[in-house]
């Protein structure tokens, strides 16, 4: 089960695949000042599920993932157990205080053009439609068996593409999780017998089908 560890402003998670680390202080805290918790699922949800759905309300903000961490950790009170509903709270709580002390304040600076163009690269119809589609295929094939193929994703925007096609494979036993990355090819525990991770650039893969 992954670990939480929280030392006065330090913040790391830790699995046999994963070890990341991120600072908000510098400073070093002593032993005794670590407390070492454990990461709880519930009855409906698994511990992947919280994981990903943290993941998601993150969406790679640096400052956001400290908020979910932070209120998180101060939900669970003195118990050693972080549950499921301490994260669900901890990603709502954080997702009021990046409104109110990231967003609002941010916009309230910007001038009438960048306004404008913020408005023209926001979410509209076009892009609705097309992510309409996409559920649709994800839905009528959710327990088909299937190839999850990502190339060259990274980890600059996972939770659009890396993510999502964790959680599917984690969801179909039928599923196979394939990814090409340099650098970066890396899966969940969870579904590491069903992945394929190709240490390598997209195009080295992509000559090497083509001559077969």
């Amino acid at each position: 089960m992954p670990r939480l560890i929280y030392q006065h402003g330090y913040l790391s998670q830790e699995s046999p695949r994963y070890s990341g680390h991120v600072h908000d202080s510098t400073r070093v805290a002593r032993e005794d000042d670590v407390r070492v918790v454990e990461l709880g699922a519930s009855a409906n949800e698994t511990v992947l599920e919280v994981r990903l759905a943290a993941v998601e309300a993150i969406d790679g903000f640096p400052f956001m993932l400290q908020l979910v961490g932070y209120r998180s950790w101060n939900s669970a009170g003195s118990s050693d157990v972080i549950g499921t509903e301490d994260v669900h709270r901890g990603i709502r709580l954080a997702r009021e205080e990046l409104g109110d002390r990231i967003l609002r304040a941010t916009l309230s600076e910007l001038s009438k053009g960048d306004l404008a163009f913020l408005r023209a690269m926001a979410e509209d119809e076009g892009w609705h439609a097309a992510a309409a589609r996409y559920q649709d295929f994800v839905c009528r094939h959710r327990d088909s068996q299937l190839l999850l193929l990502e190339i060259g994703v990274g980890g600059n925007t996972p939770v659009i593409i890396e993510y999502p096609f964790w959680q599917m494979a984690a969801e179909n036993p039928r599923a196979t999780y394939a990814c090409v990355s340099l650098g970066e090819a890396m899966a969940p525990v969870e579904i590491a017998e069903r992945s394929v991770l190709l240490d390598m650039g997209a195009s080295e893969v992509i000559e090497a089908l083509r001559k077969l």
